[in-house]
């Protein structure tokens, strides 16, 4: 028998979490902010991990944090590598 898991308020906070990393990644331009944001996309995804118990639930909040985790993760590191351009003196 299958048991169904409901969603946990830890799984609603992460989500929310990662949804306002995601806005601030996207609206800030100063690379010191992006770094924390890239360190809390690294933090919030092992919570993913934590929270939710597996990758085989194919429930939307499961299926739509990992996708914003992945995404929230690649937009902060790109966009922190172009901004903070690194210079040969």
């Amino acid at each position: 028998m299958h048991v169904v898991q409901q969603n946990s308020k830890l799984q609603e906070g992460l989500f929310g979490v990662t949804l306002l990393l995601l806005i601030l990644a996207a609206l800030t331009s100063q690379p010191i902010v992006l770094a924390v944001i890239s360190f809390l996309a690294l933090v919030t995804l092992t919570g993913h991990f934590d929270f939710f118990t597996t990758t085989k639930d194919h429930r939307f909040l499961n299926e739509a944090d990992l996708s914003l985790q992945i995404l929230l993760l690649l937009i902060a590191v790109l966009k922190f590598i172009l901004l903070s351009r690194a210079t040969i003196v």
